[in-house]
């Protein structure tokens, strides 16, 4: 399937990592994300995986290599403990859609200064400028540019933009790629 974009625009607040779970609590209860099975769904595919390696895999240390990490992950989704909050329940769709994501900014693990993996972190005041020639940039300015600001970060890492307004914070804008 491979990498999607992701973007989001969100009313300014001063916590940006208030307003960044706020939008995941969003779109995690809008479903607004894909996600290839539930837990359920997840530990029942891990199981047919296993048991077919046998059949699948001629060579012996191949094999072995295969069901351990299969196994190691089926007992990870197995002994996660049932989620208290919404955010833990996301939490929980990250292990369930690991490597696959969920293409969404549910993949993000929080906010940071600096680009990181699995983190949205603000462009630095140059790169602020040589995007969009300010550093109060606003939402008609980045609107158009939200492919060039996914290209900006690797896959699994994300950007955020505080938006202005009649020269006043109005929203952040939230934007990567992820899932594969």
């Amino acid at each position: 399937m491979g990498a999607s974009g992701w973007s989001y625009f969100v009313p300014y607040q001063s916590d940006v990592q208030s307003a960044f779970e706020a939008l995941q609590i969003d779109v995690f209860q809008t479903r607004s994300y894909s996600s290839l099975w539930t837990k359920s769904e997840a530990l029942q595919h891990l199981e047919k995986q296993i048991s077919k390696v046998d059949d699948e895999f001629d060579d012996e240390v191949m094999r072995e290599a295969i069901k351990e990490d299969l196994t190691t992950r089926l007992n990870r989704l197995i002994s996660l403990p049932q989620p208290t909050s919404l955010l833990e329940e996301i939490d929980e769709l990250r292990i369930i859609n690991a490597e696959e994501g969920t293409h969404s900014i549910l993949d993000m693990r929080g906010v940071s200064e600096e680009p990181n993996y699995m983190r949205v972190a603000p462009l630095n005041d140059e790169e602020l400028k040589s995007l969009f020639g300010t550093t109060r940039p606003t939402k008609e300015t980045v609107e158009h540019q939200k492919e060039l600001l996914v290209s900006k970060r690797h896959t699994w890492m994300g950007t955020y933009i505080v938006l202005f307004k009649d020269d006043k914070h109005h929203e952040i804008m939230f934007v990567g790629a992820s899932g594969d």
